[in-house]
């Protein structure tokens, strides 16, 4: 059987990453959240976030580091690098 790779994000962890790449700062969950709600229409919970957060951080595509007593999030490495990594798994699985 072949193991899933961890760099197949789902629609949605994509859309939230995507985001971030475009950013290109630190945010905080509400910072995310407030966008997603409001420029996206996604009308989400606190909670529904924080699921999608934790399984992007799993996955070891987003970072998190405390500033201020406050969570911040950014990608763990450039979109570019994501891509490269998510083909080469691709390859080495098949």
């Amino acid at each position: 059987m072949v193991s899933k790779s961890k760099y197949n994000l789902s629609a949605t962890e994509m859309e939230i990453m995507e985001f971030l790449w475009d950013t290109n700062k630190k945010l905080s969950a509400s910072e995310i959240l407030k966008y997603f709600n409001d420029n996206k229409s996604k009308n989400w919970k606190k909670q529904t976030l924080n699921t999608f957060i934790a399984r992007l951080l799993k996955k070891e595509v987003l970072k998190r580091r405390s500033v201020e007593r406050k969570y911040m999030y950014m990608p763990a490495f450039p979109i570019q690098e994501y891509e490269a990594r998510r083909a080469q798994n691709f390859l080495d699985m098949s």
